[in-house]
């Protein structure tokens, strides 16, 4: 395995340290990624914890979740990657030196972020029962779709309005302790909810799947309070009410022309998923708690390295500011390394322990016997998802956004198609949704690794010719 990673990373010009500066970009990644992994790792488990107590609350249940949470989660990337909009070209401004217009763009952030935190709000709360009839023609499942989305719809509210621009502050400046403190303090918070609020443990009531999204609004709001509580601490970058509501056109733009296209195209990416559950409704609903798995299981070693990635668009923005592509391509081929590390330790887990990890899901025979044959089928989706999520963060480094649209186009086309032949007509099932979800990261690995390769080639230090 150490050679597979030594032979991709040679493709870019190798990931050995030669000097002490190699080991100052190790460290600093290092710093960066690791609060920022167990970050994301914590909001993965308030998910997976949603989905471990209502599954053995309901086994049943898990189909409906999946149900609902695909065209949220689907719509929730924009939100969760918007503040992308901010990090790229603040962290440019960071490189060359300019901290006023580092400033500015955080504050500009805060603005663009309340306005759409604010509209998903109302959108969710109006469309969502267009949305699940559209989905589901299950009266059952729509009830409690919407039940728990007009609970979870007021997250946004929390997240636009402070929450997302915080976190573009952190991350733009690289103080990433306090997404760790806060993602710990939300997955306790969530637990106890959603133990007492879906079973309906004390004196609370048995709420079932809807508890869920009562815990998951009450670790948001705890979150939003931590993150405030270090944002009054540091002292790097100090935003006030007064630039934040005094918005400027041209930051305005640049946030949304650097961050909604990252949105954007993780959007496509959720669609395809949505189709694949439309497809699955129409033919056998229970193949949903299937699907589950191969959407959760490959995101837990997204997660596992995720900060890498962060941290790559962070210092390589700054690299490329400064205009020091020696060194961009440096930080993206460290990271690529210890990103890649993780993802094989993480699928070897499920290679050695495919009963282990099925059972803590779900108890039951079929499912279970079912998932020890797929579960270690992961790696092939794992592997090639580290390299085009490092590939993408370099990318987004540079500011180049819009290929991971045309990118997740071709990607959305492909989900389509297969779930629609393999699912829907021949009736593979499971063997069929492992299709899909193999053949779409193929795709897009190819794609974007060959994007890098041509800015690699074509980038001057005179000149940003990508």
């Amino acid at each position: 395995m150490l050679k597979i990673i030594q032979y991709i990373t040679n493709l870019f010009g190798g990931s050995k340290e030669k000097n002490i500066g190699d080991t100052f970009i190790t460290r600093r990644l290092y710093r960066i990624a690791w609060p920022l992994s167990i970050n994301t790792l914590t909001f993965y488990a308030l998910t997976v914890t949603d989905s471990i107590f209502i599954g053995h609350y309901d086994p049943s249940g898990l189909d409906i979740l999946n149900t609902i949470m695909m065209p949220f989660m689907t719509l929730n990337q924009l939100i969760d990657y918007m503040h992308m909009g901010t990090v790229i070209p603040a962290s440019h401004a960071f490189g060359a030196k300019d901290y006023t217009k580092v400033k500015r763009y955080i504050e500009n952030g805060f603005f663009v972020y309340g306005v759409v935190g604010i509209s998903f709000w109302l959108f969710w709360l109006f469309g969502a029962e267009t949305i699940y009839s559209a989905i589901t023609p299950d009266p059952k499942t729509q009830r409690i779709a919407l039940d728990y989305i007009h609970v979870v719809a007021y997250t946004y509210l929390i997240q636009g309005i402070g929450y997302k621009g915080m976190q573009a502050l952190f991350a733009t400046t690289g103080y990433t302790y306090p997404f760790m403190v806060t993602g710990l303090v939300q997955v306790v918070v969530n637990m106890f909810a959603n133990r007492v609020l879906i079973y309906g443990d004390f004196f609370f009531p048995e709420l079932g799947i809807a508890g869920a999204a009562w815990g998951t609004l009450f670790s948001s709001a705890v979150g939003a309070a931590i993150m405030f509580y270090y944002l009054k601490k540091q002292t790097v970058v100090t935003p006030t009410l007064k630039g934040i509501l005094s918005p400027n056109k041209n930051y305005v733009w640049t946030t949304i022309r650097m961050g909604f296209p990252v949105g954007i195209d993780m959007i496509l990416w959720g669609l395809g998923g949505v189709f694949l559950v439309w497809i699955i409704n129409q033919t056998d609903p229970t193949l949903n708690r299937f699907m589950f798995f191969f959407v959760t299981l490959p995101e837990f070693g997204f997660r596992m390295y995720s900060g890498y990635i962060l941290a790559i668009t962070n210092l390589s923005g700054r690299a490329f500011g400064a205009r020091n592509i020696p060194k961009l391509f440096k930080i993206m081929r460290f990271g690529l390394r210890d990103a890649l590390r993780i993802a094989i330790a993480i699928s070897a887990i499920y290679v050695f322990f495919p009963t282990q990890m099925a059972h803590i899901f779900t108890d039951d025979p079929a499912t279970v016997d079912l998932l020890k044959i797929y579960i270690p089928a992961m790696v092939i989706i794992i592997i090639p998802r580290t390299l085009w999520e490092v590939f993408n963060g370099t990318l987004h480094g540079m500011g180049i956004t819009m290929w991971g649209i045309f990118v997740q186009i071709i990607g959305l086309c492909a989900i389509v198609a297969q779930a629609y032949y393999f699912v829907g007509v021949l009736k593979w099932g499971v063997l069929g949704i492992c299709l899909v979800y193999t053949v779409d990261e193929i795709l897009r690995v190819s794609f974007m690794g060959a994007r890098v390769l041509v800015a690699k080639h074509n980038i001057t230090l005179g000149k940003a010719k990508i």
